[in-house]
């Protein structure tokens, strides 16, 4: 044999064959502990990247949701202006019950009695002279 195995006896070259089988083996034994542990690493990156998507999506409903509701909100807005606009003539809507409690209002009868006059309790009489002047606008006198 010529080269490195030139002047090694054969306990010698069984020396070196089991070195080499040794070495061989913990870089086997080594390589299987690199791929069972990026396996589990990528198997932990790929559970992250399922509960990120999901994290997303949710983001994105409550986003949408939220931007409905915005768009509701300002739909009602839009609403509640244009119903204010076709309010202009609501006094002469209102019931002929508080128009009375308001004229005699006006003509400077307080809550207790108009209450006596509507046959009414006095809580019932402020109620109605309430939503008598938030309905038609009118300036109160301030009698009681």
């Amino acid at each position: 044999m010529n080269g490195f195995f030139a002047h090694l006896d054969q306990t010698g070259i069984v020396f070196v064959l089991g070195l080499f089988s040794l070495f061989s083996t913990f870089l086997s034994g080594f390589c299987l502990l690199l791929y069972f542990r990026s396996s589990s690493l990528q198997k932990e990156l790929w559970q992250e990247l399922a509960d990120l998507k999901q994290r997303i999506e949710s983001l994105k409903g409550s986003s949408e949701a939220s931007a409905s509701r915005s768009s509701e909100k300002a739909l009602g807005k839009t609403e509640l202006k244009a119903r204010l606009k076709n309010l202009t003539g609501l006094e002469k809507r209102v019931s002929e019950k508080y128009r009375h409690v308001a004229s005699l209002e006006q003509s400077g009868l307080g809550s207790q009695e108009i209450a006596e006059v509507l046959d009414v309790s006095r809580q019932e009489a402020e109620q109605m002279l309430s939503l008598a002047k938030a309905s038609q606008g009118f300036k109160t006198q301030g009698k009681d």
